[in-house]
């Protein structure tokens, strides 16, 4: 019995009708049920193919003709023309003219035809002058109670129409929120201003009507006549609505969907930044690698900060070399201190009204906006993160995306500095495991180096040392017990110092190897480790050695030729599954350099069949 424009979902069924015109008549209307049988079919047909749907039905009512409406949908697709759901609309015939009925109609399928917000203001505002008047302008409305025209047609071409009688127009529907008429018979008390708005305009008549999002006045739809054959009246007036409710209803489902892009964006920017958050464990190029994720669409340059004292010092930078600003400076701290963020120059805390003015960095140009959020270190506070655009302003959720991202910053921090503050602990250890100096070996010298073979693996199980056994003979041991970090080099010194203090009262390897797989399994069950034990009597030139898996070391003779020390054994952990070997000896009389090692270096490039060439 009214006017609707209604929503149906993908599959075809109605999910929602809105009135947009109050009932013309009261009383009982009747349906042709098989008129509508036949429509409905047509609809059923028309959401199974995908095609727009057009048909006209009647109101029967008793004493008077048929009323007629017309009914019309259209697809919403999206990005992969798939359907979203349908946006149709239901008009009466009989009480509008052809051109508005066809006016309405059109408008519907401009409003359906995309989901872009800038695309279907303009051809919104080009169909209606197209249609139904000379002029016509969309205005926006933002918080700050300013009021942004968006789309604006004009066929006249009048070169000095006055934006500012448009604007005042929508200033007018925001204050009331309902609809305008100004034309001849309709100037109401205020006719003078009336008259000066339309003057200001070149225009014979107006209509303004408020858009609508979540109950709240998000805009105004001018429609502006001066050429037509009559002025507009409460009837166009009527047409304004319908297209104003249909417009309202297409901006609602365009924000919704620009929320649910926003939102995966916002995911995917957030996971994305997180990988490159640990990628490393090195606090200053995590920063980096921060900051440089920043600039991919969120901050035209960012620096990282570090606080101590009442200063902070950039530890990091992308996009911009500048220093910062001295009194900015002073307020950054002070808002750090208090684990406070900053946004646009507005500290983000409750009573307080400090403003920082102009941007953070000394840069020839300031920032259109710029936010800095603190990171922490657990509850200390490390320093901030400070992102600065130059065309875009940012808002709160922005502060918010930005907030999350420095307490996972902070993670990614504490979790350096918890790495690092091990990896000393451990260097310490192992410095005071490893022997402080190397035994004396009669017409010879002995020098060592440790260092490891990727920064991340600064300590672990390997072991050199050359201990004297009495005036002749001295102890080479070299080895490996498997695993990093702390309990390998726990378990690496336990050994070695094991194997020293057997080989002081055992002179075979063998059982030396075997003595200390005994301390080792009693005090570090499941452990396993790789050796080479040697005993050097340097009076008699001998070397007497034994083996658990460990790569082989290498001797050079005088002659350039090199031989490796082969000798087989499982590790030790396992050597009791095996049957007992025996220690094997060679002469050194002809040697110039004997080389132990461990399989580090010959696997630091990845590629051990190379890594032994270039050893050899």
């Amino acid at each position: 019995m009214g006017d609707v424009i209604w929503q149906a979902d993908a599959a075809g069924n109605v999910t929602s009708v809105t009135l947009c015109r109050p009932m013309g008549q009261n009383g009982d209307g009747q349906l042709d049920e098989t008129e509508i049988d036949q429509l409905e079919q047509l609809w059923r047909k028309s959401a199974r193919i995908v095609e727009r749907f057009s048909a006209v039905y009647h109101v029967r009512n008793p004493g008077g003709p048929p009323r007629s409406f017309l009914i019309r949908a259209v697809p919403v697709l999206d990005e992969r023309d798939a359907v979203r759901y349908w946006s149709g609309i239901a008009a009466e015939t009989d009480g509008l003219a052809e051109a508005a009925t066809r006016f309405i109609s059109e408008a519907a399928a401009v409003l359906s035809s995309s989901l872009n917000r800038t695309t279907i203001l303009n051809r919104l505002v080009q169909t209606s002058v197209d249609r139904f008047c000379d002029c016509c302008a969309i205005h926006a409305f933002h918080d700050d109670e300013t009021a942004q025209l968006e789309a604006f047609t004009d066929r006249r071409r009048i070169p000095d129409v006055s934006k500012e009688s448009l604007e005042a127009v929508a200033a007018e529907i925001r204050r009331t929120r309902q609809p305008l008429l100004l034309a001849p018979l309709h100037l109401g008390a205020d006719g003078e201003r009336a008259t000066r708005i339309l003057s200001g305009m070149r225009a014979r008549s107006l209509i303004a009507v408020p858009l609508t999002a979540g109950g709240n006045c998000a805009g105004a739809l001018t429609f502006v006549e001066s050429e037509c054959v009559s002025s507009f009246s409460n009837r166009e007036v009527d047409v304004a609505n319908i297209v104003r409710r249909q417009l309202s209803m297409a901006l609602e489902n365009i924000a919704t969907f620009e929320r649910e892009q926003r939102l995966t964006e916002r995911f995917r920017f957030l996971a994305r930044v997180t990988d490159g958050l640990f990628a490393s464990l090195d606090s200053t190029k995590t920063l980096e690698l921060l900051l440089n994720d920043l600039l991919d669409g969120f901050a035209d340059y960012a620096v990282a900060l570090s606080i101590t004292g009442e200063s902070v010092k950039i530890v990091a930078a992308a996009g911009t070399s500048a220093t910062l600003r001295e009194p900015a400076e002073r307020e950054i701290v002070a808002a750090l201190r208090k684990r406070r963020s900053i946004v646009n120059g507005s500290l983000v805390e409750v009573g307080r009204a400090s403003r920082i003015k102009g941007g953070p960095l000394a840069e020839s140009s300031q920032p259109c906006s710029w936010m800095t959020v603190p990171l922490f270190v657990g509850d200390t506070v490390y320093g901030g993160v400070v992102c600065c655009s130059n065309s875009h302003r940012y808002d709160s959720s922005e502060l918010e995306l930005l907030q999350e991202i420095g307490r996972r910053a902070s993670l990614s921090l504490e979790h350096s500095e918890s790495f690092a503050r091990e990896r000393r602990l451990i260097q310490t250890l192992q410095q005071a495991t490893l022997p402080s100096r190397l035994a004396t070996v009669k017409g010879a010298s002995l020098g060592a180096i440790y260092r490891p073979a990727a920064l991340e693996v600064q300590v672990g199980g390997d072991w050199y040392d050359a201990y004297e056994l009495d005036d002749d003979r001295v102890l080479f041991t070299v080895g490996d017990v498997m695993g990093h970090g702390l309990e390998a080099s726990i378990v690496m010194g336990k050994l070695r110092h094991a194997i020293n203090v057997v080989a002081m009262y055992e002179p075979d390897p063998v059982r030396i190897l075997d003595a200390a797989e005994r301390v080792l399994s009693r005090r570090f069950p499941g452990a396993i480790a790789t050796a080479f034990v040697a005993i050097l009597d340097s009076r008699r030139r001998l070397l007497t050695y034994a083996n658990t898996s460990h790569p082989y070391p290498l001797l050079r003779t005088t002659d350039g030729s090199l031989i490796e020390l082969t000798a087989q054994g499982l590790p030790i952990g396992l050597r009791s599954a095996a049957p007992a070997a025996s220690a094997k000896s060679t002469l050194l009389a002809d040697a110039s350099l004997l080389l132990f090692y461990t399989d580090g270096l010959t696997e630091a490039t990845k590629d051990m069949a190379e890594g032994e060439r270039r050893l050899h």
